[in-house]
């Protein structure tokens, strides 16, 4: 658009020069003078009808579409369900640790003795039958055995049981109920009792011995 400026104004500087120099009569001024008129109209028309295309394409800036990046997630050593949901216990007796559920805080009772780490449900702790309570809600025990409870085919002499690691040499077994643990006559007892015991494998994943 500047250009067409430039152009008219050129024509005008001649026009000018000329009508200075006396070159035209006054009808061929007169008559420059109109085409001169009617080409700035035109040229006035046109600048006007491309200015908002032309002001649109300067105001409205090109932008680049951003570059996909990948991202991985971040994982923390310690983000695991076990570290997150979970509390550790370390055993005095045998020194391994072992990470529980939050929810078994409350429900799970640890006792270390006679040479064993038992783990027990609180609420099934003890069961009544008429008059007589006894000790129950075991769920599993870890425990050392002694030499003399392997037998010559080298199994050990417990019904349920499992090698899952050593301590000073010797095989450490987590040893499982064979009878009945939970209070049968209670329904939220027995289910409590059944899902804990169906989360002991789980949880034996994350024992570790130091």
């Amino acid at each position: 658009m500047k250009r067409r400026w430039m152009r008219t104004a050129a024509v005008v500087m001649t026009l000018i020069l000329v009508m200075a120099l006396g070159a035209c009569t006054p009808k061929e001024q007169q008559d420059v003078l109109q085409n001169l008129a009617d080409y700035a109209q035109e040229q006035l028309q046109e600048a006007q009808a491309q200015a908002p295309e032309e002001t649109q394409a300067q105001d409205v800036p090109e932008t680049e579409e951003p570059e996909a990046t990948e991202t991985e997630p971040v994982v923390s050593e310690t983000d695991s369900a076990a570290s997150v949901d979970g509390y550790v216990y370390t055993s005095s007796l045998y020194g391994f640790t072992i990470v529980m559920p939050k929810d078994w805080e409350e429900k799970c009772e640890i006792v270390e003795e006679d040479m064993c780490v038992y783990f027990y449900s609180v609420a099934n702790r003890f069961i009544s039958y008429g008059d007589v309570e006894y000790e129950a809600g075991r769920l599993f025990y870890i425990t050392v055995p002694e030499d003399d409870m392997k037998q010559d085919n080298g199994e050990y002499y417990f019904p349920s049981y499992q090698i899952i690691g050593q301590y000073n040499g010797a095989d450490v077994l987590v040893v499982y109920p064979t009878d009945v643990q939970c209070d049968i006559e209670d329904e939220a007892k027995t289910r409590e009792y059944t899902q804990m015991y169906e989360q002991v494998p789980e949880i034996l994943k994350t024992i570790t011995f130091g």
